[in-house]
């Protein structure tokens, strides 16, 4: 358990140091349009997939019998959590683009497809996620969701750097 607590305040501080210097850097209108327009995005696209196909995949059989079967049912399960995060994207994506503020940069539209990409990509990780709740190995997903976090913070910090108008 110790482990699994270092893991998560290490990843928490460093992203919380690397969201500050993202602040510094960024315009306020960017970072605005970074941390609640393109994260509320993420949210809706991965909202089906996170709250209601892992809560259905994650349901615990009755018998011991089925915990072999219901494990693999559960990871396809996440799959199809997938293809929902794929396919919702595309419009609530177009949707962002074509209700765009008037002050958005002109990498907006950039931003938005990236940041819809991003979401499906983190959506491919649910299935996995779900295999590793079954299997209760909660170091593996602090591991996991701390190396996620981290990748998506410096990827943000270095698009931030490298695009000046890139709202992320």
């Amino acid at each position: 358990i110790g482990a699994v607590v270092s893991t998560q305040v290490l990843s928490r501080a460093v992203t919380f140091l690397l969201n500050v210097l993202i602040a510094r850097l960024a315009s306020p209108s960017a970072y605005g349009l970074g941390f609640v327009s393109l994260q509320l995005l993420s949210n809706l696209v991965l909202f089906v997939t996170k709250e209601g196909f892992r809560k259905v995949a994650l349901r615990q059989p009755e018998s011991q019998e089925e915990l072999k079967e219901a494990v693999q049912s559960s990871a396809n399960l996440g799959w199809a959590g997938v293809v929902f995060a794929g396919l919702s994207s595309i419009p609530l994506a177009w949707y962002w683009v074509y209700s765009a503020p008037a002050e958005a940069p002109k990498s907006y539209t950039v931003s938005v497809v990236l940041t819809a990409a991003a979401a499906v990509l983190e959506g491919v990780a649910e299935p996995f996620l779900i295999l590793t709740l079954a299997a209760q190995d909660f170091r593996a997903r602090a591991v996991g969701e701390a190396g996620a976090i981290m990748a998506r913070t410096v990827s943000m910090l270095l698009l931030t750097l490298a695009l000046d108008d890139l709202p992320l």
